[in-house]
């Protein structure tokens, strides 16, 4: 099967590399079909947003629905955020080693 992507980002590359000679490369195509993406899903949900904050009677029950689901996966969210807290921890003592080592270094050499 063939391999594709977002057609109007994907055309609009190749065409712009067609008139200038610039060689595209495939992670190019990539990172701008995935920020077109982004681009649009992120202003379909921001207009979705605001029609829902428009009409109170769908923030209830969407709040019912947030809070069930909340409640029935609260272990693997709790679970997801003192995973994160850890690797968060891990990675600023990483980064103080690292400071540690180069002002060492640094000191050693003055």
């Amino acid at each position: 099967m063939a391999h594709v992507h977002g057609a109007s980002a994907h055309s609009k590359i190749m065409t712009h590399a067609a008139h200038t000679g610039h060689v595209v490369s495939h992670g190019a195509q990539t990172a701008v079909a995935a920020g077109t993406i982004a681009a649009a899903s992120t202003h379909t949900g921001r207009g979705f947003l605001a029609s829902l904050a428009k009409q109170p009677l769908l923030i209830f029950p969407a709040g019912l629905v947030v809070g069930y689901y909340a409640h029935k996966y609260r272990k693997e969210i709790i679970g997801s955020a003192q995973q994160a807290s850890e690797l968060g921890k891990d990675f600023v003592l990483q980064q103080k080693e690292n400071l540690e080592g180069l002002v060492a270094g640094t000191s050693k050499e003055a």
